[in-house]
């Protein structure tokens, strides 16, 4: 009995410490900058570049409107049985739209961000990312 709560108490020490290490699942463009300004050292005048890039594409970046659900509670039948199966349900047009344009964004604040960091900065600014992505970003080709 004893081994059982040990494991147990052992078990939910590590819990709590990695849950510790973890960022927020949505961040507004503030949090966002204070984060990127302590894990990538900006300068004064990067962190006030950032924080406009970040503010300008804060719907982009996790702020109102994103981590909507997919489909309405209306969905028909299939997709629940989809659901049910483990299948992803079959996105709307304007679901597809809406996912490109947030595609087409966020690769243009990639882009200007690229512009403000160093080379050392950007590249440790995607190792950050990378965790999201399964260590690849999306489009490239593994070495």
């Amino acid at each position: 009995m004893k081994k059982v709560m040990m494991t147990a108490m052992l078990m939910l020490a590590m819990t709590a410490a990695m849950a510790q290490n973890e960022r927020p699942a949505k961040m507004d463009a503030t949090s966002l900058t204070e984060l990127l300004v302590k894990q990538l050292g900006l300068s004064s005048t990067q962190k006030t570049k950032v924080s406009a890039l970040n503010k300008k594409y804060e719907s982009v970046l996790g702020g109102p409107g994103m981590g909507r659900p997919r489909h309405d509670e209306n969905s028909n039948s299939s997709n629940s049985s989809n659901n049910k199966r483990g299948q992803r349900p079959e996105l709307t047009d304007t679901q597809k739209t809406e996912m490109q344009q947030r595609r087409t964004q966020r690769q243009a604040y990639e882009k200007e961000l690229k512009s403000i960091l160093t080379d050392d900065q950007y590249q440790n600014y995607q190792k950050m990312r990378r965790p999201h992505r399964n260590g690849q970003n999306r489009g490239e080709k593994s070495e």
